[in-house]
């Protein structure tokens, strides 16, 4: 998509929309204020911005929704969304009815968090979303299928997995990984800088994808046209002479 359309704001779509899957459309902060605006979609229960680049405003846009108190589900996997955002959206106390919470980053996003460095706390506490069944935190690597990190550093996940009052789902998820490809365990936690330490370039390539996606539209719709008008790049088939039999 590039960016969201204002025309979808008050669009009757929404008196029966039901999920709303907006993965890698190449949407930033803005395009999530932009749909932020629309205030009714009584049936809306699941929404995915995964493989975005929303960030701290957009997370605090969701925050603000008058729909977000009505969803199930919120995918947010592999966006951009920094402490102060996370916290905002975990404080606002508007995803009462979420059921499913969906933070993780991919290894290979050059604006990745710190991996050593703890969720804020806000993000894991029941207050925040009281009626969660799973949350998915951390960083993994979907191209080799490993996980480098679940959110939190070794130490304190085994702290969170011991405390009594730790909600299940936590405690689930946090139990269940696989954690030989952690990285953390004898390295500094201390907050650092992560655009100092990586390798990666801090070039983000889905900024890249409107461009390449409007590139392969043109592509498409020009090959239609010709398809219409019979330019289809070889000679149309020879007519079977009259009374001839037609193999199949």
């Amino acid at each position: 998509m590039g960016s969201w359309p204002t025309a979808l704001q008050d669009a009757p779509v929404w008196r029966t929309l039901r999920s709303l899957n907006l993965a890698d459309c190449g949407l930033g902060d803005a395009d999530i204020q932009s749909l932020s605006t629309t205030a009714s979609a009584p049936r809306l229960h699941s929404v995915s911005l995964a493989y975005n680049s929303v960030g701290t405003q957009g997370a605090r846009a969701l925050a603000a929704w008058a729909l977000l108190p009505q969803l199930w589900a919120l995918d947010l996997h592999d966006n951009v969304i920094a402490d102060d955002g996370l916290t905002d959206l975990a404080k606002s106390g508007a995803a009462r009815r979420l059921l499913e919470l969906d933070l993780e980053q991919d290894c290979w996003n050059p604006r990745a968090r710190d991996d050593r460095k703890p969720l804020p706390s806000e993000v894991v506490d029941p207050a925040s979303f009281p009626s969660l069944d799973a949350i998915f935190l951390g960083m993994v690597d979907e191209y080799h299928g490993s996980r480098y990190s679940c959110g939190f550093p070794t130490h304190v996940r085994e702290e969170i997995v011991s405390a009594p009052a730790t909600r299940p789902e936590l405690v689930a998820f946090l139990t269940h990984l696989e954690t030989d490809g952690f990285e953390d365990d004898e390295e500094d936690t201390e907050d650092t800088d992560l655009a100092e330490e990586s390798d990666l370039d801090d070039h983000d390539f889905r900024t890249e994808h409107a461009t390449r996606h409007a590139q392969l539209f043109d592509e498409a719709r020009d090959f239609a046209r010709r398809v219409i008008d019979g330019d289809i790049g070889r000679p149309p088939p020879e007519a079977p002479e009259k009374g001839a039999a037609v193999g199949v």
